[in-house]
């Protein structure tokens, strides 16, 4: 875009830059229609939405599109009617304003194109006596939706602000792995993949203990799946609580998950967990964490192997004994990232350093010599008198000083032509 407007504020034949741009413009116009009309009719149906919602927001996804054409043919016609008046100010007043309008109709669209989808408060998240009791119940357990779907609970990622970790994912980068998983773990969609939103439906206590999910959200009135305890009535839901179920689960080497103990976590922080392990025999540590890059674990101080558990989990091999287990998440890109910013701003502050010296050596070397760095220095032609002002020195007469600067005005710097002393055998020659 910056490119573009250039091109119309620096254009020579502004009749061309005009034609051009009714053409481009007068494209796009028709294009746009031609979508306009094609997306008549029934949209798809999304997650957390309505036909009546659908409709709305494609009709406002053409708004500003419509608005961006006509300026970019209102810019046209100021283009065209520069072209008419006589070269000098007038063109030149007719580009910058062609080029005005395109950039400011541009940054009006990249400041409002989000606005109807984003909300401010000043009393920010408020919080109902249920969403107390939700977070007073759950702490830092994992809380997931039973048979009733993802209708319960928080809206997508409103969770976050709570701090509440719910079972769910609603991201452009949402893992595929999740939704792999899941289906052949259950048997059946984990949430809508087209969508990127993971939502699984935990249906029983054994998968809510496989993946870490600590509490189950069902309608008022509906029982949680067999296993699994009453714990909280909220306003239209109810919470169950799922015994032997938690973030990580120990294991004994060889037995089965319905033999796990589920093992004290504590986070410090949002990218640090640490788990108190306590194991009569050697064991497998179950960790209910997304296996990406950039996760590590130490035991007792020692770095620690973790091995994918599950396809999206992870697990590490554990000795007998008590240890203490941290799994922190640290990727090597972001250190690389943080060595680059490093460098980068040190480059920048060297260029500004150096910069700066080079002017101060420039100012010193014209206060000294009158004349700027590299180049040639005059010397005074003979029967002349180089005058300036300088700190410490005297000013040179005819190659020899003479003349101290107190004799000279403030702020002199000339050359003043005089006429040399005549002796008197060149008076009796002439």
């Amino acid at each position: 875009a910056g490119i573009g407007v250039d091109a119309v504020v620096r254009t020579a034949d502004l009749r061309r830059m005009a034609r051009g741009l009714v053409v481009a413009f007068a494209i796009a116009g028709v294009v746009l229609g031609l979508l306009f009309w094609s997306s008549q009719g029934h949209l798809p149906t999304e997650p957390f939405t309505t036909q009546a919602i659908s409709h709305h927001v494609r009709d406002q996804a053409f708004v500003w599109p419509a608005i961006l054409v006509g300026v970019g043919l209102l810019a046209a016609v100021a283009l065209a009617a520069g072209a008419r008046a006589a070269p000098g100010r007038s063109r030149l007043v007719a580009a910058v304003a062609a080029g005005a309008l395109l950039l400011g109709s541009q940054t009006g669209f990249l400041l409002a194109s989000g606005a109807p989808l984003v909300q401010t408060s000043a009393q920010g998240y408020r919080t109902s006596p249920s969403i107390a009791r939700l977070e007073d119940v759950v702490g830092n357990a994992r809380v997931a939706f039973g048979t009733a779907g993802c209708n319960l609970g928080f809206a997508p990622n409103v969770q976050d602000a709570y701090g509440v970790r719910e079972f769910t994912a609603y991201d452009p980068i949402t893992p595929t792995r999740y939704f792999a998983t899941w289906g052949r773990a259950a048997g059946k969609a984990g949430g809508v993949a087209s969508f990127e939103y993971f939502c699984p439906q935990v249906t029983s206590a054994a998968q809510a203990r496989h993946f870490g999910v600590g509490y189950l959200l069902e309608p008022s009135g509906k029982a949680g799946p067999p296993g699994t305890v009453l714990a909280a009535r909220l306003t239209g839901e109810t919470l169950w609580r799922v015994p032997g179920a938690g973030v990580a689960a120990l294991v004994a080497a060889g037995g089965s998950a319905q033999s796990a103990t589920v093992v004290p976590v504590r986070r410090p922080s949002p990218s640090r967990w640490r788990f108190a392990v306590d194991a009569t025999q050697p064991s497998v540590l179950h960790l209910h964490l997304t296996d990406i890059a950039g996760l590590h674990a130490t035991l007792d101080g020692r770095p620690l192997a973790l091995r994918p558990y599950d396809h999206m989990m992870l697990q590490a091999q554990i000795p007998a004994g008590r240890h203490t287990v941290v799994v922190w998440y640290w990727p090597r890109l972001f250190t690389a990232g943080l060595v680059l910013a490093v460098l980068s701003v040190a480059c920048l502050v060297g260029v500004v350093m150096a910069a700066s010296v080079r002017r101060r050596q420039r100012r010193t070397h014209r206060r000294d010599t009158g004349a700027e760095p590299g180049s040639v220095h005059r010397q005074p032609e003979e029967g002349t008198v180089l005058a300036a002002r300088c700190a410490d020195k005297t000013v040179e007469r005819a190659g020899s000083c003479t003349t101290s600067r107190r004799d000279l005005p403030a702020r002199v710097f000339s050359r003043v032509r005089y006429r040399p002393a005549i002796s008197r055998t060149d008076s009796g020659r002439r």
